[in-house]
């Protein structure tokens, strides 16, 4: 299912949830998709805004993933980078939740075929 079409189909007073992974580099484009898929009636859970202090962060995120519909990948070279964007899309793939990469252009990075398919949905 394409991004654009979360929040359609969905049966009366069922809100879908994603779980946005993203490299911090990405937060302003993080910020404003998690508006987009809001306004569209997408329950959101982003660590900027979900985790709070004091909190266990890995519980946190393991939980979030666990009751999302859906993992929502910002990827870019410094997802690919990123321990922790591999971590959530790793959990994900584990949980077998759908993984919904989002590419961020001018990023100059390559996704293998290998790479691909672990965006597959289970």
């Amino acid at each position: 299912m394409p991004i654009s079409q979360l929040g359609r189909g969905k049966c009366e007073g069922v809100v879908p949830r994603v779980f946005l992974s993203y490299s911090s580099q990405q937060l302003s484009f993080a910020h404003q998709l998690e508006a987009e898929l809001t306004a569209k009636g997408v329950k959101v859970w982003r660590d900027k805004t979900s985790l709070h202090a004091g909190e266990r962060w890995p519980k946190a995120l393991g939980d979030a993933i666990a009751t999302a519909d859906a993992l929502v990948l910002i990827w870019s070279a410094e997802a690919n980078q990123s321990d922790f964007v591999e971590l959530e899309w790793n959990i994900a793939v584990a949980m077998k939740k759908p993984v919904m990469p989002y590419l961020v252009l001018g990023s100059n990075l390559l996704l293998t075929s290998q790479s691909l398919l672990l965006f597959q949905e289970s």
